[in-house]
């Protein structure tokens, strides 16, 4: 039961911790039969109150923003000295005289009790509706200024069951992990309970079973894959340079085949595969280049590029890469589909200019393959990667802005890699160690 002076204390001292300065402290001096007590009270970044006990020095203990002198009811004859000396070295300081209250418990109370100095969050993953990539934020829990006793209920999921890690972050100017604890938890929606119990300790009442993690933010965000398509459908469109050398073209379309493989392996039915044949140009009607599937499942589109053969040469210094980009522009403008397309060109050859460039012809539709370039690549729908026979011969620089990061040598070309960066590969079950927001 508190004293009127308790109050008082309880009063006084959480004023002062609610304006505690960052590395500052507050002294709680309890004097006693056995001698006096020092209480070093200090908050971190996150909010959370340190109490440190020790004996009471006089030179080293009255310090700090503030001094609080707890004399247990009884104590004031022998504590008088005491009090006399403290408030010699420090005129704020000021006793308070606690009736049967114990001065550790009382300052328990009042840090527990304090409003919290940033909001608090929940660590969940976040797919993009457009091309399915995973980022990290979090989800609010409680707000700055929340007290002990605050609760709060939302709603999160997991793609599949798996361990999920209910991590608790601070969301002020220095972010930073509370707590972790995680279950193993079935595929589907799950709602979430939340208790603030004070300043840097949240309690989840939901969901059941909840254990310590040892894991940081570090690790968690490790552990996530870079792209989730949880049940969508993706579209590999693979454009490939059927002119030149046979043995050159054969490697090409070897190429294709292999990461379409591994990206049907992966995604075990949801993958659509669009192919497009390219070479030069060759005047009259038939000028344009060859798609002989657009949509099809990955058999069918394998069974399609068995039967691409090698074509002459032509025109050395350029080919119909800028047609390409024509034909799948237009095609994903009228037709979008229900997932990511992911256009793989596979060639040698640079584009031609929309005008004449030294002694590189323009193309012969005037398509101007920056801007037709730009147009994809502001589609959040549509990813770029590009294969070339040898990415450092002449014409390098169109491709590199072609593929961007993703451009690969074709004899060296790693397909089952190239595919996991192009996010054509589903994430293992149970890869997403958060929960996902819903």
């Amino acid at each position: 039961m508190s004293s009127q002076a308790g109050d008082a204390l309880r009063r006084d001292l959480s004023g002062d911790l609610a304006t505690l300065p960052p590395g500052g402290h507050v002294t709680v001096v309890e004097p006693g039969a056995a001698g006096a007590a020092a209480f070093r009270i200090e908050r971190d970044g996150r909010g959370a109150a340190h109490v440190r006990r020790s004996e009471f020095a006089a030179e080293r203990d009255v310090s700090g923003a503030a001094v609080r002198i707890a004399v247990p009811a009884g104590e004031e004859p022998a504590a008088a000295e005491l009090v006399r000396r403290i408030t010699a070295i420090r005129q704020d300081a000021r006793p308070y005289v606690l009736d049967g209250e114990d001065a550790a418990a009382l300052i328990a109370d009042v840090t527990a009790a304090l409003p919290i100095p940033h909001g608090y969050g929940l660590l969940v993953a976040r797919a993009d509706p457009a091309d399915g990539r995973v980022r990290l934020s979090s989800e609010p829990l409680f707000p700055r200024g929340a007290r002990r006793g605050a609760t709060v209920e939302l709603s999160v999921r997991s793609e599949a069951e798996n361990r999920l890690v209910f991590a608790v972050v601070t969301r002020g100017p220095e972010p930073g992990l509370l707590s972790a604890a995680s279950a193993v938890l079935p595929a589907g929606a799950h709602r979430v309970r939340a208790e603030l119990d004070g300043p840097g300790a949240v309690r989840f009442a939901s969901p059941a079973g909840l254990v310590p993690d040892p894991r940081t933010v570090a690790e968690l965000t490790a552990a996530v894959p870079t792209r989730l398509d949880a049940g969508r459908q993706v579209h590999l469109v693979c454009a490939v340079e059927v002119a030149g050398p046979a043995a050159r073209v054969a490697a090409r379309l070897d190429c294709a085949e292999r990461v379409a493989l591994a990206a049907d392996r992966s995604l075990r039915g949801r993958l659509r595969v669009g192919l497009i044949g390219y070479g030069s140009h060759h005047r009259g009607a038939a000028d344009g280049v060859v798609v002989t599937d657009w949509r099809s499942d990955t058999g069918e589109a394998l069974r399609s590029l068995s039967r691409f053969g090698a074509a002459d040469l032509g025109y050395p210094r350029a080919a119909q890469v800028e047609d390409v980009l024509a034909e799948v522009l237009s095609r994903v403008g009228a037709d979008p589909g229900p997932g990511r397309t992911v256009l793989l060109l596979i060639g040698d050859r640079p584009p031609h200019p929309p005008a004449p460039d030294g002694d590189v012809v323009r193309c012969p539709r005037r398509h101007d393959w920056r801007s037709l370039l730009g147009e994809l690549e502001a589609r959040p729908d549509v990813a770029l990667a590009a294969v070339r026979d040898q990415p450092a011969a002449p014409g390098g620089a169109a491709w590199a802005r072609i593929g961007g990061a993703v451009l690969k040598p074709l004899d060296t070309v790693d397909a089952d890699a190239l595919a996991a960066q192009l996010g054509l590969t589903a994430p293992p079950s149970g890869g997403i160690p958060v929960p996902l927001a819903c």
